[in-house]
């Protein structure tokens, strides 16, 4: 007996690595599964809050919230869940109306929006529309500064051709007339629309 048991330790060697990685290849699929269950149901209250064209509670917006957060715990480095995360804070202050949060809440959620788009954009960086994201949301909090201009500019540079890009970035040129802003900017919003 002694003779077959370091064979079958050595056989046996090979066989527990693999079952080791795929426990942890079902670990991280768990895992990942998980985050992209809490995009989609925060996803899902967006829709519900554009189709009504106003958020109608707290709570679903706290459930959106936090499903996020967890996704985002999950999967740290998903561009995609920065943007629904950011997106749910413009609601908090675009679509809430003035019962369902103070104006202070409404002021945070708005530096909150910018803070996850900037994070959405730094880790997508070749993606526009992160980039429009991006610069829409601080001129939105009167934020024309040099990440703004850096971020309209990364969002022409990447996809001055995409429509989304341009529906995003031309109703800022009013707004940004006052401000001191790069030729790139000012040529963008100079140029005819198609």
């Amino acid at each position: 007996m002694s003779e077959t048991s370091p064979r079958l330790s050595l056989v046996s060697l090979p066989a527990l690595v693999v079952c080791g990685l795929l426990l942890l290849g079902a670990y991280l699929a768990g895992r990942w599964l998980i985050a992209d269950l809490g995009g989609v149901n925060a996803s899902t209250h967006q829709a519900n809050w554009r189709e009504l064209d106003v958020m109608t509670s707290k709570a679903d917006w706290q459930d959106a919230h936090d499903s996020l957060q967890r996704a985002i715990e999950l999967k740290p480095d998903d561009a995609f869940l920065y943007e629904q995360l950011a997106i749910v804070f413009e609601f908090k202050f675009v679509k809430s109306g003035n019962l369902l949060f103070t104006e202070q809440q409404k002021e945070e959620a708005r530096y909150s929006a910018v803070d996850a788009f900037r994070k959405s954009a730094q880790l997508r960086p070749a993606w526009p529309d992160g980039w429009a994201h991006l610069a829409r949301t601080k001129a939105y909090i009167s934020e024309i500064d040099d990440e703004f201009s850096q971020a309209f500019n990364n969002a022409i540079s990447l996809g001055a051709t995409e429509p989304r890009v341009d529906n995003e970035l031309r109703p800022l040129c009013p707004v940004i007339a006052y401000f001191e802003v790069p030729d790139t900017i000012i040529n963008f919003c100079s140029a005819e629309t198609e």
